[in-house]
């Protein structure tokens, strides 16, 4: 390789360097954020309604490890919720219920 071929390639790694930095830091903040807000404390309080998934709030415990946390590791779809989480909202002839499915 050429002395200036390898140039440009070590100005390209250093970009890609950069960026992988700024996201890296980004991903961090947000599982700061996320630690701070479900602290092993708060779980321990927490309600079926700030937990379970589709119960009217985007917000909720469930909603977070699925969708929000995406960036940082998937686990949307494959299994169902009552499966992933050991509970599930879900409205049956126009009712709402929370169904809990014992750990096996």
């Amino acid at each position: 390789m050429e002395t200036e071929e390898l140039r440009y390639k070590q100005g390209e790694f250093e970009g890609n360097r950069q960026e992988l930095r700024k996201e890296a830091s980004k991903l961090e903040k947000l599982r700061k954020y996320f630690v701070a807000k479900y602290s092993s404390d708060k779980l321990k309080q927490m309600s079926i309604e700030d937990y379970v998934v589709g119960h009217g709030s985007g917000d909720t415990f469930c909603y977070w490890l699925e969708t929000k946390l995406m960036e940082l590791g998937r686990i949307k779809g494959g299994s169902t919720a009552d499966k992933k989480f050991g509970i599930y909202y879900g409205k049956t002839r126009g009712d709402s219920m929370v169904k809990y499915t014992a750990p096996r």
